[in-house]
């Protein structure tokens, strides 16, 4: 029967073997300047699993063990690392076994860095619930999380989990709305349509609909102007490609030459095309005492 338990210093030797046997199919696919022989050493094995701070899952059965799998704490992430199933015990379920079994240790969102060649690895996390991240964000997770040499960030790959990339999408919505937001006060039209889709509608707290090139017209003809332009409170919820923005939201300035100052609920419906959140629909309500 297949058990998983936490390593002692005496798994280091088969852990290192396993490791070094599984990372035979790196050879000839990720780029030469990255491959070495072997592939892990004794003392970087042992320093990893001590100084390191990785605590390393192994699987074993019949006394022998089958597969390891390392997980460290990194401030708000977790890393797996070091992810390795003996090759002739592979596409058992062994590698899946142990990767559930340091998930369910996890407190917070899991990153994780593999070769960009390593496509069989790619694929088995993203049968896993991960997803692979922008080249952007890849570059900045592995400068922030990892201490790897500069070649190694060009030729790798970060997917996270379900929880890292909801709580990302949060993160970059509510900064696409501060954005927004000052674009509207810049009163640039230009830059206020870049969040905007180009059938967004906004119905406003009169009830009246305008489109995205009507909204934009008023704004470069001056006829709608805008000195403030806040959003407080936001309720941010993600699904998938889809999101809702609820915020209560402060704006002043001036429509038709008529000054305005208003507080509103306003909840706006985003979709994301291309990696970009884009707004489709805006719905103002004013508030009790809002102004007018």
């Amino acid at each position: 029967m297949l058990t998983i338990r936490q390593s002692t210093e005496a798994d280091l030797a088969p852990m290192l073997a396993i490791i070094n046997d599984a990372a035979q199919a790196y050879r000839g696919v990720i780029p030469a300047d990255r491959w070495h022989e072997p592939y892990m050493s004794a003392a970087d094995l042992s320093a990893e699993a001590t100084a390191g701070g990785i605590a390393f899952w192994v699987a074993e059965q019949d006394e022998r063990l089958m597969g390891l799998i390392g997980i460290q704490s990194k401030g708000d992430v977790a890393l797996v690392r070091h992810a390795y199933v003996a090759s002739n015990t592979q596409r058992s379920g062994v590698g899946t076994r142990l990767l559930r079994h340091v998930l369910s240790l996890a407190t917070r969102p899991v990153l994780i860095g593999t070769w960009a060649a390593a496509s069989w690895a790619i694929d088995f996390y993203r049968r896993n619930g991960f997803t692979v991240v922008s080249e952007d964000e890849k570059n900045r997770l592995l400068r922030a999380y990892w201490s790897i040499p500069e070649r190694q960030v060009e030729t790798s790959v970060v997917l996270a989990d379900a929880r890292w990339m909801h709580q990302a999408a949060e993160s970059g919505l509510r900064m696409v709305v501060a954005e927004w937001d000052h674009a509207m006060e810049g009163n640039d039209a230009d830059k206020i349509g870049r969040y905007m889709a180009d059938d967004w509608i906004i119905i406003g707290s009169d009830g009246i609909v305008s489109g995205k090139q009507e909204f934009l017209g008023f704004v470069r003809s001056g006829v709608l102007r805008h000195d403030v332009m806040e959003s407080h409170d936001m309720d941010v919820r993600v699904y998938g490609d889809a999101a809702v923005v609820v915020a209560r939201g402060i704006s002043g300035g001036a429509f038709h030459g008529r000054p305005f100052y208003l507080t509103e609920r306003a909840s706006s419906v985003f979709v994301r095309r291309a990696g970009e959140w884009l707004c489709v629909s805006t719905h103002l309500s004013l508030m009790s005492g809002g102004g007018a």
